[in-house]
């Protein structure tokens, strides 16, 4: 990387303007987490952090720390305004690699967008410095996200099964002096050879607060009456639960828990103005490389049993007439998005089951190629919400979810992911999250509501969902 920044300053001499250099270089890991390497290393936040789950060994754990560049959009095209702003970004992005990075990926923005944004009551406050941002915060957790944020990070840890790479993302007025790089660069190089593994004792929870089980049921009695009426066939109403303890809450020790007992999920971290919100998410919802498109339906949940009985709960949600209904619903509305996205014959592979630690899901593959190449921006728009997290149809469902839902979903089962120069992309659906700012948290879970539906069994299993986050956070329930 030194030989990166010392080429780089000789030749960004009298570069017109101010051009944004990204700069890739091989480096050696041995901190268990990347991003907790650069929070160690004493870097400015915000933090950004993605870890594919482990089976899939060729993508990269990518762990962020800073802004390069930040794009925030807000409004009702978000998805177009976001895409202009980042194409006028890349273009102005200049790369410049050590030998032996060629399988590093191209430069990525990293963000989420907020389940929907005609639930913002009012902008976010410009100034995260002042105690307006605080009690904002206090009163809605979700004030500092835009609809859509997406930011380039200025240091990037990138590690697969056999190679990792160090990325600094910097403009070119900042090599006048390159001291205070150097000085970051010796500090990050420092925490990358730590080993140090250990993980600390969580936050005492001192209080909790949760919808009650009368006045959730209350809303699928709601959803029930208006399936019956045909308004729509179903629907997905989720619930919060509030925690606060007795010292602030640390995301990178959140982030290491998610790390020992959920690697078969898509761990993510997304900070703004010091509120962080994270999580390990098993729903896929794009995944779109050159003209593929790949996807999944997962909807139909269990709760897991003891070791002696889970294969029975297996056998009973593989043949719940309820739950494969519900799944049913998923797949015909995804298979007819992606066909609407220009995606010509989508392949539904066979259903079977996704095993978490604390519960089961009905999980079937879609893949297809695109007819015609498109910006993966275009196909997250085109499928969400899908009907797993919302419902079907969608607008009637929404439009219910608008009146009934207690709480502003924020991110919370929004779109979080990444995306390049050349539209490639991935994106998974932000359920199994919390959001953290200082001593609190908060956490969400919804479940599928279809006629046949039992309301205190749909409590159940969103409480069921809700330990996911809950034990990470030292909550056993």
């Amino acid at each position: 990387m030194r030989a990166l920044l010392q080429n780089l300053q000789k030749e960004s001499d009298g570069a017109a303007g101010d051009p944004l250099f990204v700069l890739t270089a091989r480096c050696v890991i041995r901190s268990p987490l990347g991003c907790s390497a650069l929070t160690a290393a004493g870097l400015p936040g915000p933090l950004w952090y993605w870890a594919p789950p482990d089976s899939r060994s060729t993508s990269f754990t990518v762990a962020g720390m800073g802004e390069a560049a930040l794009l925030g959009v807000d409004g009702n095209r978000t998805v177009d305004a976001l895409q202009r702003a980042a194409d006028l970004l890349f273009r102005s992005v200049i790369e410049q690699r050590q030998s032996g990075c060629e399988s590093a990926p191209r430069p990525r923005l990293y963000g989420g967008f907020r389940f929907d944004a005609r639930l913002r009551d009012e902008p976010p406050l410009a100034n995260p410095a002042t105690a307006k941002v605080q009690a904002a915060l206090e009163l809605d957790p979700w004030h500092s996200f835009r609809d859509a944020s997406f930011a380039l990070p200025r240091w990037l840890v990138l590690r697969s099964d056999s190679h990792s790479f160090l990325q600094l993302a910097i403009r070119a007025s900042e090599l006048v002096d390159v001291g205070q790089i150097e000085s970051e660069l010796e500090a990050v190089e420092r925490a990358l050879s730590s080993d140090d593994g250990t993980v600390g004792n969580s936050p005492v929870v001192i209080q909790r607060e949760d919808l009650s089980c009368e006045r959730y049921a209350a809303i699928i009695e709601a959803a029930l009456a208006e399936i019956a009426h045909g308004t729509f066939v179903k629907v997905v109403p989720a619930r919060r639960s509030m925690l606060e303890a007795d010292r602030a809450f640390d995301s990178q020790q959140i982030l290491r828990l998610l790390e020992d007992s959920y690697s078969g999920c898509n761990r993510f971290a997304i900070e703004r103005n010091g509120a962080v919100f994270l999580g390990a998410t098993p729903e896929l919802l794009i995944e779109k490389r050159g003209r593929t498109a790949r996807t999944e339906a997962l909807a139909g949940t269990k709760p897991r049993g003891l070791t002696s009985d889970d294969e029975l709960v297996k056998e009973s949600l593989l043949g719940d007439d309820k739950e494969r209904r519900e799944h049913a619903h998923v797949i015909t509305a995804i298979v007819d998005s992606l066909r609407e996205c220009g995606v010509s014959e989508p392949v539904v592979a066979a259903t079977g089951l996704r095993s978490l630690r604390n519960v089961h899901h009905l999980c079937t593959p879609i893949q297809g190629e695109l007819e015609a190449d498109q910006h993966v921006l275009r196909l997250l728009a085109g499928l969400h919400p899908t009907p797993a997290v919302c419902g079907l149809p969608r607008d009637r469902a929404a439009s219910f979810l608008a009146e009934h839902e207690p709480v502003n979903r924020g991110l919370y089962a929004a779109p979080v992911g990444w995306f390049d120069a050349a539209g490639d992309g991935e994106f998974w659906v932000a359920i199994r999250s919390a959001l953290i700012y200082q001593q609190r948290a908060w956490l969400y879970a919804g479940a599928g509501v279809v006629a046949g539906s039992v309301p205190h069994k749909e409590y159940h299993e969103t409480s069921a969902k809700l330990r996911a986050m809950l034990s990470v956070l030292g909550v056993v329930s």
